[in-house]
């Protein structure tokens, strides 16, 4: 685990440094936060291999989602940031073609997208289990399914962020 430094916010809004690692396994990324995170409430930087950030890019991107018509083809809810109102009945690949669009349009994002089961898989592989959606760790667990939260959800905007 190699260790770097990043910078996040401080409580009081100043930088502070944060330590940044190379991820290798579950288990390493388990123990960096059992010791960073929960026993010295400091954020916690980690960077994807080079070999896997290929698939990263791959998986978790707009294109992916246009390529699998279970999803582009979902109806999604969107919010105008502009007029601060939701949008309904769009369907993702009409709202992908709008984040392809001109940049003066206005600042729309999908809200509260469920989380492809593809992508919830693969980050099953990746994740110690203590950050897995429903895992051991995770109280919602024992919550009946009709009160359980979707705690696992897509953000997507502007700029690249998904």
């Amino acid at each position: 685990m190699a260790c770097a430094s990043s910078y996040g916010h401080s409580n009081d809004g100043a930088f502070v440094s944060a330590p940044a690692i190379d991820y290798t396994t579950p288990e390493a990324l388990g123990h960096a936060l059992e010791t960073i995170v929960y026993g010295e409430g400091r954020p916690l930087v980690v960077h994807m291999p080079q070999g896997d950030s290929a698939r990263w890019r791959s998986c978790f991107s707009l294109a992916w989602l246009e390529r699998h018509p279970h999803y582009s083809q979902q109806e999604i809810e969107l919010y105008d940031m502009d007029k601060r109102e939701t949008i309904h009945g769009r369907l993702l690949c009409q709202y992908i073609a709008y984040l392809r669009g001109p940049r003066s349009t206005p600042s729309i994002y999908a809200k509260d997208m469920r989380c492809p089961v593809e992508w919830k898989e693969w980050l099953a592989n990746i994740l110690p289990s203590c950050l897995i959606n429903l895992g051991p760790h995770d109280v919602m667990r024992d919550v009946p399914d009709q009160y359980r939260a979707e705690n696992l959800m897509c953000y997507m905007g502007r700029g690249g962020t998904l």
